[in-house]
Parts: structure tokens; sequence; C-alpha cells
């Protein structure tokens, strides 16, 4: 059984894995992975601290070539090993055939299987994750000092791969406060902290100083449903939500059983204990946190998936009914098939494939081709890079900051000037909607494209602006 979850999670992670557009956040990861070592720790330390482990692994994958899919094969294989490892911890923590549920679980899982087909480390993070788990479980099993150190070094390893994964620590302290109090493993978990520590410490200082996450609006109700949904299994709808709520619901009183009989096993309900804190603490603390600054973004918190996973196969397993369990597994495997259907069917986060192609099929010598906002030039620029000479040619202007943008606009340096906006974020800024009305003003729209979530215009700075209108081909 778990060689086919294993064998079913292979098949859905490489489905149609190079089909969609990358989008910036995955193109941001190929611009990262193509610079030295030297210059990724200078970028840790003066931009981005974030995800630069995974960008440094990424750098070696990319032997097997810059495709979408040869880049997206890191994170499908990390999935795929999210599987087994998930249930080698469950098996610790709740018994086989628990582990097992759960494992069958995971394996066509809407969320993890979004992320194992995109070029980011929340994957791998989840994996680092895993393998730490059961470093601590080992460790409260078996008091002794190498278990503890490999847990505090993974943890600062998935700390790199993203930093959010550090709140998953923290939930695993808070459950030992459900181990009576001559059991908790202070001494033991001071040395897991301090190595750790000596890890993450530049970490956090250079992501004290970057202010990386200023783009994060203030958590929603609608960002708490997203999250809720997306740990129930993706795209699955509200009949998705139905089946694995009430598995969650059992879960919890199971959780609730071992707790009120934790006098005749306190082993058991301190792992049962375990996965709960796993599982609500992360998210818990991230909405706390928010109140003073927002950092809340359902995808951070997919390292309590394993967590979610693990609980709702739980309560499936607590079902004394076997026909009751057997249908219940199959309704929800059958919604998660339907999940993963939507997901493939699903548009592309942002469409830079069909702009890239648009432009470099109608440019003319002398064009140049402005971004707003200037970063999103990495999607683009990559399709330009994959298309080879002359697409990799494209006459590209890099800028550092929008003022520089509308400064290039200002200048007639060039007969005409494409305007390739990410609908996200460029129309939403002021500058990027001054970018647009100094193009307006020195020139006219000739052609105007839409594509998924990208906008591409076209402006002729040396037409009269009275005789041309927007929509008119060049």
């Amino acid at each position: 059984m778990l060689v086919g979850a294993v064998a079913a999670c292979a098949l859905a992670v490489s489905w149609r894995i190079g089909n969609k557009s990358m989008w910036l956040d995955e193109s941001l990861s190929f611009h990262w992975s193509r610079l030295s070592p030297g210059q990724l720790l200078h970028q840790a330390s003066v931009r981005e601290p974030n995800m630069n482990l995974y960008y440094l692994m990424l750098k070696g994958w990319r032997v097997l070539g810059d495709s979408e899919a040869a880049m997206r094969s890191l994170s499908a294989v990390a999935a795929v090993s999210c599987v087994t490892l998930l249930f080698i911890v469950g098996r610790r923590l709740l018994g086989a055939r628990t582990a097992l549920v759960a494992a069958v679980l995971l394996s066509v899982h809407g969320f993890l299987l979004q992320h194992a087909q995109q070029v980011r480390g929340y994957t791998f993070g989840v994996l680092v994750v895993l393998a730490a788990s059961y470093c601590f479980v080992a460790g409260i099993e078996r008091p002794a000092v190498l278990p503890w150190v490999s847990y505090g070094l993974l943890m600062g390893v998935a700390a790199y791969v993203h930093l959010f994964a550090l709140f998953v620590p923290i939930a695993h302290g808070v459950s030992v406060l459900a181990l009576p109090e001559r059991r908790r493993p202070w001494l033991h978990m001071l040395v897991a902290g301090a190595a750790m520590s000596l890890l993450v410490s530049p970490l956090l200082y250079w992501s004290a100083r970057s202010g990386g996450l200023d783009w994060v609006q203030s958590p929603t109700p609608g960002a708490v449903k997203d999250l809720v949904r997306s740990m129930a299994g993706g795209d699955g709808g509200l009949l998705l939500l139905l089946v694995i709520a009430p598995a969650w619901l059992l879960g919890c009183a199971r959780a609730a059983r071992a707790w009120k009989e934790r006098t005749h096993s306190e082993e058991m309900a301190w792992r049962h204990a375990f996965v709960v804190s796993w599982l609500a603490v992360p998210p818990g603390l991230m909405l706390a946190v928010s109140l003073l600054r927002p950092i809340f973004v359902p995808r951070y918190a997919i390292f309590s998936l394993p967590a979610a996973v693990l609980l709702a196969a739980a309560g499936l397993c607590s079902l004394r009914s076997r026909p009751v369990f057997v249908v219940a597994m199959t309704a929800a495997l059958v919604l998660s098939f339907r999940s993963l259907a939507l997901t493939y069917r699903a548009q592309p986060i942002e469409d830079w494939r069909s702009a890239e192609r648009y432009v470099a099929s109608h440019l003319r010598e002398g064009d140049a081709v402005l971004f707003s906002p200037p970063y999103v030039r990495y999607p683009f620029e990559y399709y330009a890079l994959q298309g080879g000479p002359p697409r990799a040619d494209l006459p590209l202007q890099a800028q550092a900051e929008h003022e520089e943008v509308v400064e290039q606009t200002r200048r007639e340096e060039h007969r005409r000037v494409w305007l390739v906006v990410s609908q996200e974020a460029g129309e939403r800024s002021r500058t990027g909607q001054e970018v647009t009305d100094t193009l307006a003003r020195r020139g006219t729209v000739v052609d105007e494209q839409g594509f998924t979530e990208v906008r591409v215009v076209l402006y002729d700075m040396g037409e009269d602006p009275q005789r041309r209108g927007p929509g008119t081909s060049p």
C-alpha cells in the first residue's frame, strides 16, 4: 500500500509538470540560482534572506536543464519523499494503520502537489521539517544527545529553506507540556535550541533588516478560509472539506480520549498532543504576529500540513465500522482526485510565457521594453533566454526603482515602447500608474493584449495621440 501511495504521488506530481507558465516567484528562484554561492550569501545579507538554501540546491539541480519541468522536478522529488517520511513519522507516533492512511491521503493532497509543481522550496522545507520531527519524537522516547542535536541542526536547515519553518519548533516545544513534568527533557531541548540558534542567528539578523514582507496584507477571513481549504486538500471545494473537517474533529476527539486516559498511557497522550500542537500553533502564531505586523500568507503554513494529514488519518481510523471507514476514505480520495484535476486544468498563476512570446513575435528594431514593477522583468527574461537568439537579445530595460522607469519614458530614445505590467502589483501602485500616464502623454496606444495577470501595451512615441486610439494594430 505504501509503495502504491508513493507511486501515485510520483505520477501526480509528474503529470503536466511543465505545462504551465512560470509565475514571478518561480522566475526569481531561477534568477537567484544563477548566482554564485558568494553572490547568494551577499544577496541574503542585504536583500532577500529567505529560501537561499533552496536556491543553492536548485543551482546544482539545473544540470538537468533550465526548462520548467526540469527545475520543478526538484520540488516534485521532495514531495514524493514526504509521503514515505510521513509514514515513518506517523508510524512512530500513531501506529502503522494511521500512518498508512496518512501517507495515502498525502500522496494525492492538492496543497502539497500544487507546490510540488513550482520552482519554490516549500516541499523541500516540509521534507526537512518531517525529518526534524522524527528526531524530536525519538528524543522524547529515548532521551539522548544525538537526536536532539540532529533536531536542532535540521530545524536550522529548514529555516534556511523557508524562515517560517521556525514556527514548528515552537509548536513542538508546546507539546512537551502534555508530558508529566518528570519526563520533560528541558536540558536536551536546550541543547537542540543552542544548535538551532547557532545556525539561524545570521538569518534572523538579515530578516530583521530586510523588511521583505512589506507586501503582505493584514489577514482577512478569506485568507483564513483559504488556509483551511488548503489544509483539507487544495481546490477540492466544499465537498472535500465536508469529508476532511469531520475527520479532523474525530481526530481531536481521539486526542481528547488519549488525554483523559493519560494515567494509563502518558506516551499516547503526548503523541496526540504533538500532532494537534504541530497543526494549530504555527498558523495561530502567524495570525497573532499579524496583529502587529502582517505576515499571514496561507502557503507559509504548509509546514503544518503533515500534522493536518495525520490528524485526519487518526480521525478516519477511529471509525469502528469498517464499511463507514471505506466509504469515508473513498470519498476523500475521489474528491482529492477531483481537486487535482481542477488544479491541472486551472490557468497559470501568471502567463509570462505567452506575454513574452507575443512581444518577441511583434518586436521591431529600435523598440524598448519597460516593466512595471521593474522586478517583473525576471519572468519575461527567463522566457527570452529560453527562446534563444534573437529572443535572448530583447531590449529589456533594467531598472532598479520605479522612478527610473518613469524617467526612461520621458526620454525620446525609442520610437516604440512596450510596457509589460503585472496586474497583481504594477497596476495597483502609484508609480505604476505614473508610468502609464507618462507614456500616454508622450505617445499613443497602438496595441494592447491581456494574458493571465499580465498586460502588454505598445506605445508609439512618434504618433500624435489625437490620431490613434487604444486597440489599434501597429
